[in-house]
């Protein structure tokens, strides 16, 4: 079985650890589409305007090698790693 780093252009593991529980911040820069997480366990797609930043989480949002977990206005979401490296950049730690 292959790692699921060697099948990403961009891993997690290249990004410093900030102690408060992410690993990097994305500035949206074409609306993405994404999965809500809600905490009744139910999944709703949503879009994710241009602007916004969102956390990388360091919990796993499903298959690793498709998805992303990030948090956004206090909620918790999936996102698309192709859509998070075309549509979003990496914003400042600050």
């Amino acid at each position: 079985m292959q790692q699921a780093s060697q099948q990403l252009p961009y891993t997690k593991i290249t990004v410093p650890q900030t102690g408060n529980g992410f690993v990097g911040r994305y500035t949206v820069k074409i609306p993405i589409s994404a999965l809500l997480r809600r905490p009744d366990g139910g999944e709703v797609w949503v879009t994710i305007p241009a602007g916004a930043v969102l956390c990388d989480s360091l919990h796993g949002a499903g298959n690793p090698t498709e998805m992303l977990g990030v948090h956004w206005k206090k909620q918790y979401y999936s996102v698309f790693w192709n859509d998070l490296l075309n549509r979003a950049e990496r914003a400042s730690m600050g």
